[in-house]
C-alpha cells in the first residue's frame, strides 16, 4: 500500500512538471501584448538633426515720405533693400490694385548705397480720402520656406476739389446798401457750384458803454461755370461804409476745395 501511493505522488509531481513548464528569468516579454509595449520598441537611436535655418529673408525698407501732387499723382520716397540680393521692387498699391510698381535702386544717401526710391506714380485721383500702401517685394534665393514680402505701411491722402484762384473784388455803394463785385479764376472742369461766404463785424451803439461789435455773415451759392475760365458774381444787400472778408470755395460732391480769400471796403 505504501509502495502504491508513492507511485501515484510521482505521476501527479511529473504531470505537474509537464503543465508547467519553467521559464527562464531573462526571457523575452510577449511582444505582441499589447501592440507591442514600449519595452518592445525597437531602439530608435539619435533623433535626426533639425532642419537648416530658412536662408530666404524678408526685404527691409522705409517709405519716408509721399505728397499728393493733383491731377492723379502720388510722389513718394524712401528706401528698401533685401539680404538675398537685389534691387528690389516696390508696389504702391490701393483699392486691391498695383498702381505704382518699380525698383529701389537710387543712391540713397542715409543707407549708403544704391537702395533708394524717389518716383512717382499714378495713383486714384477722385475727390474725396483714399489709402494706400507700399510693400517691398522678397528677393527670393530660391529655397524654402520663402520669405514674406514686407508692408512698409499704409497711409490716406486727400483729393480735394480745385481751388479758385485770382479773386478781384470791388464795391460800390446805393444809398444805404452796397454791393460787392467780385470775379476768379475757375480751375475745376466738374464743379457742382461755388460758396461765397461775405463776413463783417455790425457795430451797434448803445446809450452807455462802449458799443457791441457782432458779427455777421452772408453766404452766397453761386451756379457752377461750364469748363473753367472767369466767374462773375455781384453780393448784394449789404451795409455801407463796412470792412468785408469774403471767402470763395469750390464745392464738389460735398467737399469744400482750400478758399480764395479777399478783403474790400464799401464807401459810405
Amino acid at each position: 500500500m505504501r509502495r502504491t501511493r508513492a507511485f501515484v505522488v510521482g505521476l501527479l509531481a511529473a504531470a505537474t512538471a509537464v503543465v508547467l513548464p519553467a521559464v527562464p528569468a531573462n526571457a523575452a516579454p510577449y511582444c505582441d501584448r499589447p501592440n507591442p509595449p514600449p519595452i518592445c520598441n525597437e531602439d530608435p537611436g539619435d533623433p535626426p538633426p533639425p532642419p537648416p535655418p530658412p536662408s530666404d529673408k524678408s526685404p527691409v525698407g522705409a517709405l519716408e515720405s509721399y505728397q499728393y501732387l493733383g491731377g492723379a499723382q502720388l510722389r513718394v520716397s524712401g528706401w528698401a533693400s533685401d539680404a538675398n540680393g537685389g534691387p528690389v521692387r516696390v508696389r504702391i498699391r490701393a483699392y486691391n490694385y498695383d498702381y505704382g510698381l518699380f525698383y529701389a535702386d537710387q543712391y540713397h544717401a542715409g543707407r549708403g548705397g544704391w537702395v533708394g526710391f524717389s518716383t512717382t506714380v499714378p495713383i486714384p485721383g477722385t475727390y474725396g480720402t483714399h489709402e494706400f500702401c507700399a510693400y517691398v517685394e522678397n528677393y527670393r534665393d530660391w529655397t524654402t520656406p520663402v520669405a514674406a514680402d514686407r508692408l512698409l505701411g499704409c497711409h490716406t491722402y486727400k483729393v480735394e476739389p480745385p481751388a479758385p484762384t485770382d479773386l478781384t473784388l470791388s464795391a460800390s455803394t446805393h444809398y444805404t446798401q452796397s454791393t460787392v463785385r467780385m470775379s476768379w479764376l475757375d480751375n475745376s472742369w466738374n464743379e457742382q457750384r461755388y460758396q461765397v461766404s461775405v463776413n463783417w463785424i455790425r457795430t451797434v451803439y448803445k446809450a452807455s458803454g462802449p458799443p457791441e461789435r457782432i458779427p455777421e455773415r452772408r453766404d452766397f451759392s453761386v451756379a457752377a461755370n461750364p469748363g473753367s475760365g472767369r466767374v462773375y458774381f455781384d453780393a448784394t444787400g449789404l451795409p455801407a461804409n463796412t470792412f468785408f472778408n469774403v471767402i470763395v470755395n469750390t464745392v464738389q460732391d460735398g467737399r469744400f476745395s482750400p478758399a480764395a480769400t479777399g478783403s474790400v471796403k464799401s464807401p459810405e
